[in-house]
């Protein structure tokens, strides 16, 4: 069955109609309040604390080019519970998975190929940052898109709802995650 091109079109203008439908009963589903960039700085910085520190406190053994867990993290459990003070324990899990390789001679070292940009790297910045809203949530969640150049460029949207404190607390992200280089063994 051969369609033709009238027909095609008429497909085409169909899909194009219904997705524009499900756009403005979407954006008139959630109400955006705009969030102080600043203050969001603050929340999103407070959430990849521990990477940055893990980063920064990671041993590097040039001489045998390998990079040892820092002095507080002995296993699995001591990194999820370093992860899990500014985020939820399954995303803590996630970076076990992805950031430690178990190397037979030397143990737990960090997988030197991966990288999890985050607003720490350098030209990295808050895009938006705002509340939404809707009739069916029950709690409003606050929501911070991320950008920066790292790996070709990432972009991520965090969400984070208030726990029992009244404080921001981090449940999940969209978008860009993890990046794998290329390492070169000699």
């Amino acid at each position: 069955m051969k369609l033709s091109e009238e027909k095609i079109n008429r497909i085409i203008l169909c899909i194009l109609l219904i997705a524009s439908i499900g756009y403005h009963r979407y954006m008139s589903v959630y109400e955006e309040i705009s969030f102080d960039k600043s203050e969001a700085m603050t929340v999103l910085q407070e959430t990849w604390r521990p990477l940055q520190e893990f980063n920064n406190d990671s041993i590097v053994n040039e001489m045998n080019n390998i990079i040892f867990l820092p002095e507080y993290i002995e296993d699995k459990s001591d990194l999820i519970a370093f992860f899990s003070t500014a985020m939820p324990e399954r995303l803590a899990e996630q970076f076990f998975e992805n950031l430690i390789v178990e190397d037979t001679k030397h143990g737990l070292t960090v997988n030197q190929s991966a990288h999890f940009p985050t607003i720490y790297d350098e030209d990295s910045y808050i895009f938006k940052a705002y509340i939404r809203k809707s009739r069916g949530m029950e709690e409003a969640e606050l929501v911070i898109q991320e950008m920066g150049p790292v790996g070709g460029g990432y972009r991520r949207r965090n969400y984070y709802r208030k726990n029992e404190n009244d404080e921001w607390t981090y449940h999940y992200f969209e978008g860009a995650g993890w990046t794998f280089y290329p390492i070169d063994k000699e």
